[in-house]
């Protein structure tokens, strides 16, 4: 390759790269207004979902409770020490039902990180009045949904939604 073709191709890749890098930017900054403005609909100060780990305690504050929090946070820690020990056993002889109870252990752990992410985005749809389906689209479409939260006319009921609604 010569160096013509060199630039040629530094150059067609920086083309392709600055705008996904300013579109990236562009829509971290508005999802970080927007969940701004969600904590601040809920009664907390915006400045929090700045701050990260203390930002996830505060959502499920809102939405949830702040023991589901810590049971989440618990479990991540669990999956993240279950990883660790994964990575290094793997390349010492170990029993192969070790091996596998740690492997399931992590699985199922995982699967209840994931089950209990969903019940967030559940929850915080009925913590705004929405039902299942602003649910879905906060899963499928989060981003769009999350400026739909902030910058639209939804309204902050509380954990339960509904059920508050209806007194």
């Amino acid at each position: 390759m010569t160096a013509n073709e060199s630039f040629a191709l530094a150059t067609l890749f920086t083309a392709y790269l600055i705008p996904v890098i300013i579109c990236s930017v562009v829509i971290t900054v508005l999802n970080i207004i927007a969940m701004w403005k969600i904590f601040r609909k809920a009664g907390e100060r915006g400045w929090k979902i700045l701050i990260p780990i203390y930002n996830l305690y505060i959502l499920f504050k809102i939405v949830w409770s702040k023991k589901a929090f810590w049971s989440y946070f618990t479990l991540t820690i669990i999956t993240s020490i279950l990883s660790s020990i994964l990575s290094v056993v793997i390349n010492r002889e170990i029993s192969d039902t070790l091996y596998y109870i740690l492997l399931v252990v992590g699985g199922v752990i995982g699967l209840i990180l994931l089950i209990m992410s969903l019940m967030v985005y559940f929850k915080l749809s009925k913590s705004f009045g929405h039902g299942f389906g602003f649910f879905l689209g906060l899963v499928f479409l989060e981003y769009i949904f999350i400026l739909i939260l902030g910058f639209g006319g939804s309204k902050y009921i509380g954990p339960g939604g509904e059920k508050k609604l209806a007194r």
